[in-house]
């Protein structure tokens, strides 16, 4: 019988992936909602560890447990510990927003890098585009799961100790976007305002299946217009709940101006209010990097005809709200000092 041989892209993931790599580390960023049965799919029978952002609309998924890892603050060295040095990287979807993505371009040179996706760029500065109609076929190889087996149950065991830490440090600044990821509604509409609430969000939220649909959006420039951007996405007869940090909504204070044009459309926007941009604590120890001030944002609610709140109550909100969290810094000290 004759022989077929497999398409060239195929035959091309073969053998400049699958079969060259011991390690393999899967990262699923934004996928359209059609696509994700499709990717669920194939990352079952893949049966490789994988890291699904928020974005890609299936890191809750049930099915995917037990592949799941869920801690990526420290990804090379969780991985390293636990006997599993990541050799390549296969990405999936939109590009990832994760620190460990751009490590990939200076920290981890070594590691090989594809992409399946739409886009037709890789994302960094090296790595192979792929399309994304390999998705849409079983996989030619079937890696172990059992090699990840280590890094899978450590990574349990720091779901729980998260878990723990939100009761212990409930004022601590991941512990309230976990009470508030707790308590939204199913198939919301969210979106994660610039890099803080995005990493937080993808750490911290609940995995409870819930069809949500979660947008994200980052960058140099990423600062600017975020809330207008939540508006212009909010959709009628359904939760829209928007997220972002204090210095993010202190540059868009004139977005809420079209909310009276929007009638049928009801938001919830979040506004994490630590003070300045903390984000930039860790990397630079002068307090002016950090853009730090005293404001509140009641009265920008008042200017706009918000209902005002000042904590994590979502519920039993039935006009356009603005919410107002102000985590303990100390608390919020102690919280990451334990993990």
């Amino acid at each position: 019988m004759e022989q077929i041989n497999p398409r060239p892209h195929q035959y091309m993931f073969r053998r400049s992936l699958l079969e060259n790599v011991k390690y393999p580390f899967v990262i699923v960023s934004t996928l359209k909602a059609e696509e994700r049965k499709d990717v669920i799919d194939f990352l079952l029978q893949l049966n490789a560890p994988v890291y699904s952002e928020a974005i890609s609309g299936i890191r809750e998924e049930p099915s995917l447990q037990h592949l799941r890892i869920s801690n990526v603050e420290n990804l090379w060295k969780l991985a390293e510990k636990a006997e599993y040095t990541i050799d390549g990287i296969l990405r999936i979807g939109g590009v990832p927003t994760l620190r460990a993505w751009r490590d990939l371009d200076d920290k981890q040179k070594d590691v090989a890098v594809w992409s399946i996706s739409h886009l037709p760029f890789s994302g960094l500065s090296r790595g192979s585009l792929l399309p994304f109609e390999l998705v849409y076929e079983p996989p030619p190889i079937i890696f172990n799961a059992e090699t990840a087996k280590i890094w899978l149950k450590a990574d349990r065991v720091h779901q729980e100790h998260l878990k723990m830490l939100v009761e212990e440090e409930p004022l601590a600044e991941p512990a309230l976007l976990r009470q508030v990821s707790d308590l939204v509604a199913e198939q919301s509409l969210i979106y994660l305002g610039n890099s803080l609430p995005i990493r937080q969000w993808d750490l911290m939220a609940s995995y409870e299946p819930r069809s949500l649909n979660v947008f994200a959006s980052r960058g140099m420039n990423g600062i600017d217009g975020q809330v207008s951007t939540f508006l212009g996405m909010a959709k009628p007869l359904q939760e829209n709940l928007g997220i972002f940090g204090d210095l993010t909504m202190l540059y868009d204070l004139a977005a809420a101006w079209i909310l009276p044009q929007m009638p049928n459309i009801n938001v919830k926007i979040v506004v994490i209010n630590n003070g300045g941009g903390k984000i930039f604590s860790k990397m630079f120890p002068q307090p002016e990097f950090q853009n730090k001030h005293d404001h509140t944002f009641e009265h920008i609610a008042k200017q706009w005809g918000l209902e005002y709140h000042r904590g994590f109550r979502l519920k039993n909100i039935s006009k356009n709200c603005l919410i107002e969290l102000q985590p303990c810094p100390k608390a919020t000290e102690r919280f990451w000092s334990k993990i």
